[in-house]
């Protein structure tokens, strides 16, 4: 247990046409965020979960399941987006694992995969027909996988 996990939970969840903060909505009984906090713990003692839309909410929610979940609010006004949303994180460990909270299906075992690369940085990317609402990886050359 030598890295640290921050989990992004802080979006508006425009997309799913609801009330409801995206990472609350279920999945087989339990939210979404749920789920990856659930399997992030079984590779980290040093949970971050970023809030902005309904914080208060999912905090509370969470805390029916998990009481050793750090949970950072961010500065959305002035700091939008994935670099906005880790600004805040203050890791245990030098190495930090990033997660999106609407990845319910990943499970510690692929995460796992992340935490013995001998890297700076690895970002994970995948390639689908049909790319609306994700952001663009850009790739400079086929050398860079």
């Amino acid at each position: 247990m030598n890295i640290s996990i921050a989990i992004m939970a802080a979006g508006l969840g425009t997309r799913m046409k609801s009330t409801l903060p995206k990472v609350l909505h279920e999945i087989s009984g339990f939210e979404m965020l749920y789920h990856i906090i659930k399997e992030a713990q079984k590779i980290s003692d040093d949970i971050h979960v970023i809030l902005y839309h309904q914080a208060d909410l999912v905090q509370e929610r969470m805390n029916r399941y998990f009481s050793n979940i750090h949970y950072i609010i961010q500065d959305h006004q002035n700091f939008p987006g994935t670099g906005g949303a880790i600004r805040g994180v203050r890791p245990k460990y030098e190495r930090l694992l990033v997660l999106n909270g609407d990845m319910p299906l990943l499970e510690a075992e692929n995460m796992q995969n992340f935490t013995h690369l001998d890297a700076d940085v690895v970002m994970s990317a995948f390639t689908c027909k049909e790319p609306f609402g994700y952001g663009p990886g850009i790739i400079d050359s086929p050398s860079d996988f």
